[in-house]
């Protein structure tokens, strides 16, 4: 840390940690959809978030809390808007909910697949791996028209999920980034 010292650390600036950046990753998987040129029209990805709900026994003057279970947030993306892309998420929504069958039951080859993303480091290189398993499309929003407007249109998608599994991927030896 640059300005103080403490245990040998600090007083300069550490230049060979590399930080990661929000603009390096990459989709890799999104559900059924393996369009890859439409996956390039991806502008925002928000990361998985886990929060413990908790079980409060009350003692005789303590509250006790303990882990009861986990529950994993919402995702959410952010597309630049083709035609491609409503084709490919349109595809997927009705493996949820169909005009003529309503919702569908999950089962076999249903509507949860899995999802998987990148983050990268400067060299492009995958520094951690996110998976989400049981997920399918619980939103779509494809954005608003506008004569007062020339900017991109974009869509947005709301991806419910079972859990994600986030896997750091460990640096070679000797590499530290610049």
């Amino acid at each position: 840390m640059p300005g103080f010292k403490i245990a040998n650390y600090g007083g300069e600036a550490l230049s060979t940690i590399e930080t990661l950046r929000p603009h390096r990753w990459r989709i890799i998987q999104l559900g059924p959809i393996t369009a890859q040129d439409f996956l390039l029209t991806a502008k925002e990805l928000t990361l998985p978030q886990w929060k413990v709900e908790q079980l409060t026994v009350l003692g005789a003057v303590l509250n006790y809390k303990y882990a009861k279970n986990i529950k994993w947030d919402d995702i959410s993306l952010t597309f630049y808007d083709t035609q491609k892309l409503a084709s490919e998420i349109e595809k997927w929504k009705s493996l949820v909910n169909t005009d003529d069958k309503g919702i569908l039951v999950h089962g076999s080859g249903g509507y949860k697949k899995e999802c998987e993303f990148d983050e990268l480091d400067g060299q492009g290189t995958s520094v951690r791996n996110i998976k989400l398993f049981g997920a399918w499309p619980s939103s779509i929003n494809y954005g608003k028209l506008s004569y007062q407007n020339s900017e991109l249109k974009s869509v947005e998608l709301s991806i419910t999920y079972d859990y994600a599994r986030i896997t750091p991927k460990e640096p070679p030896r000797g590499h530290h980034g610049v």
